[in-house]
């Protein structure tokens, strides 16, 4: 998550050949394992574990769940894209207000 981090390692990779044939390499090597796998039997047998379970009972639902649903996707747009509004709240009302972190 830091980006001197990231950095370091990139400049490591892109510096040494023997890293960058091992980097390579261990790509190769995942890739050769998904393309052996069959997805589509593990997809339909997902299916078919789902299919074999019982029906659920629809879970019990606020009234106003979908108000609150909007309501908190148009903080977290703010959040996102208008974050000097939050950094002008105070410290206690913008922890309580900021949403949960994604």
């Amino acid at each position: 998550k830091d980006p001197l981090d990231v950095a370091a390692l990139m400049d490591a990779i892109l510096t040494d050949p023997r890293i960058e044939d091992a980097v390579v390499r261990s790509q190769d090597a995942a890739l050769d394992r998904l393309r052996g796998r069959d997805f589509a039997a593990l997809l339909l047998g997902h299916v078919a574990d789902v299919l074999r379970l019982p029906p659920r009972q629809a879970p019990d639902v606020a009234w106003d769940f979908w108000q609150q649903f909007d309501q908190f996707e148009r903080f977290e747009e703010l959040r996102q894209f208008r974050p000097a509004l939050y950094r002008a709240l105070p410290a206690s009302a913008a922890g309580q207000n900021a949403g949960p972190r994604r």
